[in-house]
């Protein structure tokens, strides 16, 4: 993948993990709560270009 592609999925990714931690700060209990933060953290992953 070269760097015009790359760039575009980075900040996809970023604006997920941005949008799951929004929903968490919403969640209605802990335990929404703790699967929006592990979203956003797996999607920050992705961001950085690390593998699934």
């Amino acid at each position: 993948m070269n760097a015009q592609q790359t760039a575009p999925l980075e900040s996809h990714f970023r604006l997920r993990a941005e949008q799951e931690r929004d929903r968490a700060e919403r969640a209605p209990n802990e335990r929404h709560k703790r699967l929006h933060l592990e979203l956003a953290a797996i999607f920050e992953r992705r961001a950085a270009g690390d593998p699934m």
